[in-house]
């Protein structure tokens, strides 16, 4: 008879120990973010394949970005540590008498759980007496085998920390959601700053997370089941209908077309009056061609899963209705409009349907605003809302209190295109042809532009003094540097990508590139009209790819080049039109990738995409720009707020995009 043990160990290798690429048992299995684990070198070989930096799952086809390749790819510890145990159980003999795996002779009496071997008692003491093993936890042969049976998990093999090898894992980090030793809360996880407890206590809690999971799954089965066989009866009960209806019809046929062939003039006459009776009744039959209600069934998501445990809903409604023509943005004052039709194109008579469509838009404040239904009188409706107020609106549609295909939509409301604010100062605090950003500390310099850097301190260009002052955020003083290799430095960015200083350096029509110690690294660039040769450049920024911007003024264009300084591609050219230049002074990226360009001899502000094509003109003619130099981009979203130096107006102005 096959034991409890034995059947388990038959189940779990044929379905949950082999990998689906190789159809072989795992070897160092490796866990993709989707859960789906392969043999370490299957995963390599799937990579290469692939181009090196992403991997597509063979089981569930989601493709999972590996920026450091392969080696990115986590260990599955769970399927690690089954494959050792249970293929040493697997391949050990079923006599009562086991050998010990030490010495291959005398007869088994011990297991180790660290080890995940059996040992005889000669061989126990040798392993009592080893530094490495002294500690081990060993349990006789028939407490392990009933610990075995009773509950796997007790007496599975430690795991040990990656970064501390002689460790166990005994916490969990719920800040960083990973397992960790006690020697970890001493570096990277410090207790003060990191939430910590007891890997069981975690995985206790898991555990209870999970029976949820699985207990709201069966329900939300349940209830689709029994959506299911509601639609099942009604599509029979249809059916019916429409075979007695097609029996009706084919009688009529079948008794009209016998009697003009062989009945005569007394008999078709005196059939006449029923004939045309059955005929007006058959005219006049109207089968229902659609389900009668909730034409379809689908799963709602819950966004707030983490939360709640609850995986979602199932949606059904008798309209198959959904709304389309959903636009991402909408400015703030204009009307937001989103068009309600069916899927399959029919027409509804919103008209009659009017009263039972429940529509609210829920405002950022949480308020619920007005939303006006309007019959397009063409089998669609239209939903329209006035956005008062910027941020994230969110539309909800029910109708017969059921909610239809789309909703409920977030829709994004920005600001208009404007200027925002003009900040001039007042009195002893007015400016005075503002460059880009002024910090005043105590050391007589002349500063241009600034950066910061991820530790908080400013990096300011020093054109007098020919040098970077490096001040800390109450202004004091920390270095300078750069005063032997540069000339006339005006614009400063820090790569967000390898953290090195790039300094323009205008009178030398070169980039010069730090340390943020003041380490001299390399220059690149050179005076002229070429790829990467500048005349006069000023402005500059880093993207978050680690390319190099740089506003090329007197060749009126932007130059973008590697982190390295080879020449990438340049755009913009001499001219008052839109996407044309007139020496450009200030230059700045967004998180999206999109570059924005204060332009000195046009007065303006443009913003351009990653690949250098125009987009949109930031600012108006009315908005008086006169000059402007410095300009940064804020990180409101979905578009952040343009900040410019208006040398000329000696002010600060501030736009929406």
């Amino acid at each position: 008879m096959a034991t409890a043990e034995s059947k388990i160990l038959e189940e779990i290798d044929d379905s949950f120990l082999v990998c689906t690429v190789c159809s072989e048992r795992y070897r160092n299995a490796k866990i993709l973010p989707c859960l789906h684990s392969f043999c370490e070198q299957c995963i390599h070989k799937l990579v290469q394949k692939s181009g090196g930096k992403n991997i597509p799952c063979p089981v569930c086809r989601r493709v999972h970005d590996l920026p450091e390749g392969a080696s990115s790819v986590q260990s599955n510890v769970f399927l690690n540590e089954l494959v050792v145990l249970l293929g040493k159980q697997k391949d050990k003999k079923t006599n009562e008498v086991q050998t010990c795996e030490g010495c291959q002779r005398d007869p088994m009496t011990t297991h180790c759980i660290d080890c995940a071997i059996g040992l005889c008692d000669g061989c126990i003491s040798t392993h009592k007496r080893l530094p490495s093993t002294k500690s081990h936890n060993l349990m006789s042969l028939q407490t392990y085998q009933a610990a075995k049976l009773a509950d796997i998990a007790t007496v599975q093999p430690p795991v040990y920390c990656s970064h501390h090898p002689g460790n166990q894992l005994e916490l969990h980090c719920d800040t960083c959601d990973i397992p960790i030793c006690v020697a970890c809360t001493a570096l990277n996880h410090k207790l003060t700053e990191h939430n910590c407890r007891y890997l069981k206590d975690a995985a206790s809690q898991y555990a209870t997370d999970l029976i949820k999971i699985r207990k709201t799954g069966e329900a939300l089965l349940h209830e689709m089941n029994n959506v299911f066989s509601e639609r099942k009866q009604n599509l029979h009960a249809q059916l019916k209908e429409l075979e007695i209806a097609e029996s009706d019809m084919k009688h009529a046929r079948d008794f009209a077309t016998h009697l003009m062939n062989y009945g005569n003039a007394a008999q078709l006459m005196s059939a006449k009056k029923g004939m045309m009776s059955q005929i007006d009744e058959l005219l006049k039959l109207k089968t229902k061609q659609h389900p009668a209600e909730d034409d379809y069934m689908e799963f709602q998501s819950n966004d707030d899963f983490c939360e709640t445990k609850t995986l979602g809903e199932i949606l059904h409604n008798k309209y198959i209705l959904e709304m389309k023509d959903v636009s991402t943005y909408h400015r703030t004052g204009d009307d937001v409009s989103i068009t309600m039709a069916t899927t399959d194109g029919n027409v509804v008579d919103f008209v009659a349907l009017k009263q039972k469509i429940q529509s609210k838009m829920k405002s950022p404040f949480n308020t619920i605003e007005e939303v006006e239904v309007t019959d397009n009188k063409d089998g669609t409706c239209s939903l329209t809302y006035q956005a008062k107020v910027e941020g994230v609106h969110e539309l909800s549609v029910l109708v017969n209190n059921k909610s239809v295909q789309g909703s409920p939509v977030k829709i994004n409301v920005i600001p208009k295109r404007r200027l925002m604010g003009n900040y001039s100062g007042s009195g002893s605090s007015q400016f005075n042809y503002p460059e880009g950003v002024l910090i005043t500390i105590n050391e007589p310099f002349c500063p241009y532009f600034a950066a910061e850097s991820q530790d908080g301190n400013y990096f300011i260009t020093d054109g007098s003094n020919k040098q970077v002052v490096v001040c800390n955020n109450n202004f004091e003083l920390i270095r300078c540097f750069g005063s032997e290799e540069l000339t006339y430095p005006v614009g400063i960015s820090i790569s967000p990508v390898n953290g090195r200083v790039y300094v323009v350096d205008w009178s030398s029509h070169c980039i010069r590139i730090y340390k943020q110690d003041g380490g001299y690294i390399k220059s690149f660039g050179s005076r002229g009209d070429g790829d990467c040769r500048f005349k006069s450049p000023y402005g500059i920024t880093i993207d978050s790819k680690g390319n190099v911007i740089v506003a090329d003024k007197n060749n009126h264009c932007i130059q973008v080049l590697t982190g390295e300084g080879e020449f990438l591609f340049k755009f913009g050219s001499q001219g008052k039109s839109d996407g044309q230049l007139q020496c450009p002074l200030g230059v700045a990226t967004d998180t999206d990738g999109y570059v924005y360009v204060s332009d000195t001899g046009n007065n303006s502000v443009q913003k351009y995409d990653s690949h250098g094509q125009f987009v949109c003109r930031i600012d108006s003619p009315g908005d008086g720009l006169r000059v402007p130099r410095g300009i940064c981009v804020t990180n409101d979203k979905p578009f952040g707020k343009i900040v410019v130096a208006d040398y000329n107006n000696h002010c600060i102005k501030i736009f929406a995009q």
